[in-house]
């Protein structure tokens, strides 16, 4: 009887758990924060040098 208390409340932190933790990646904010606040993009000169994106000349 009591072992079976205590897989239930287990259980119940098990899923309790997982699901707080799919709440907090759903709410994350995406990108990096500054002084300004969060934003969705990379930083300005974040960048790899010799990207093909880049003009070497």
């Amino acid at each position: 009887m009591i072992a079976t208390v205590f897989v239930v409340i287990a259980g119940m932190m098990l899923v309790t758990g997982i699901i707080m933790e799919l709440y907090s990646v759903l709410k994350a904010p995406l990108g990096y924060q500054d002084q300004t606040g969060f934003h969705v993009a990379a930083k300005a000169g974040d960048e790899e040098d010799g990207s093909p994106w880049t003009n070497p000349s």
